[in-house]
């Protein structure tokens, strides 16, 4: 009876331990084997800064440089990635929980094929100072989070076809190669507070409505190529518009963009180094608009 016990009892150990070797070591459910990324990230240099990141977090992980666990890098939630030769984003999708990613000053020149909507809980993207020229194919709307866009310093010439997600409060698009906006679609972005347009090729603002964009605080066209204020709407919560380093030539257009904004803040309009600023033309049409509208105020 004995011996009958004993054998039942070696037969469920080796039958457990036989588990235990196929499977592996189970922690929160997941086998110590786990599922291994594949080579989905493509990318050496994003490959080493997220493992890295898993490193940097634990301290004892199962992900190896060239064989990371998607469980692992999924408990990634910032990731800091500044100036580290990355090319290709290619498989940054499985980092799932990512509310922040700063690829800044990389050379990652398209986002073509990359699902963004399945980094959902985004929050803030900094891509500036990569070399990035087209967007067309990128749908930032699925990144229903996010609030803080960066893609300064790329060679942006359009943004046609672009639509931004509903929650941005800052968008970042300074030294690019815009040059209009004709085109550009900034409708339903209620939240929105700062857009920075500095040192671009934007020749005129004709046409262009802003004043949908109920939020707004702070515009920026410094260094453009701008000469006309003519039929562009601003919206009443503006409280700094930088229009320094233009070409602007004409007080055209002033008045009616202006006189009849229904200010709750004083409004900083800078326009230093335009040509119209030495004409008497300037000094009489500021005149009357502070007249009109003592909230604004022209710096020059």
């Amino acid at each position: 009876m004995k011996n009958a016990t004993l054998r039942i009892i070696l037969m469920i150990f080796f039958m457990f331990a036989g588990t235990i070797a196929a499977t592996g070591r189970e922690i929160n459910g997941v086998s110590e084997e786990g599922v291994r990324d594949g080579g989905l990230i493509k990318d050496k240099n994003l490959r080493s800064v997220i493992w890295e990141e898993i490193d940097r977090q634990s301290g004892y992980q199962f992900s190896t440089i060239d064989n990371l666990r998607i469980d692992e890098m999924r408990k990634i939630v910032s990731l800091d990635a500044q100036g580290r030769g990355i090319e290709s984003l290619e498989g940054i999708e499985e980092l799932v929980n990512l509310t922040t990613l700063n690829l800044q000053g990389n050379r990652i020149d398209s986002l073509e094929g990359i699902d963004l909507s399945k980094l959902g809980k985004l929050e803030v993207l900094v891509l500036g100072d990569n070399e990035i020229k087209d967007l067309k194919e990128v749908e930032f709307i699925s990144l229903k989070r996010l609030t803080h866009l960066d893609l300064s310093g790329n060679g942006i010439e359009s943004l046609e076809g672009i639509k931004f997600p509903d929650n941005l409060t800052v968008l970042h698009l300074e030294n690019n190669r815009i040059s209009s906006l004709i085109d550009a679609d900034f409708r339903y972005l209620d939240q929105l507070g700062r857009i920075d347009f500095t040192e671009n090729e934007i020749e005129t603002l004709e046409g262009i409505d802003f004043s949908n964009l109920e939020s707004l605080t702070h515009l920026y066209f410094n260094n453009n190529k701008i000469t006309s204020l003519e039929r562009v709407k601003f919206p009443h919560s503006l409280k700094e518009l930088r229009l320094d380093n233009n070409q602007i030539d004409t007080m055209s257009g002033f008045k009616e963009a202006f006189s009849e904004l229904e200010l709750k803040n004083v409004l900083i309009v800078g326009m230093h180094a335009n040509p119209v600023t030495r004409s008497r033309e300037y000094e009489s049409v500021v005149d009357e608009i502070k007249s009109t509208n003592w909230y604004v105020e022209f710096i020059d």
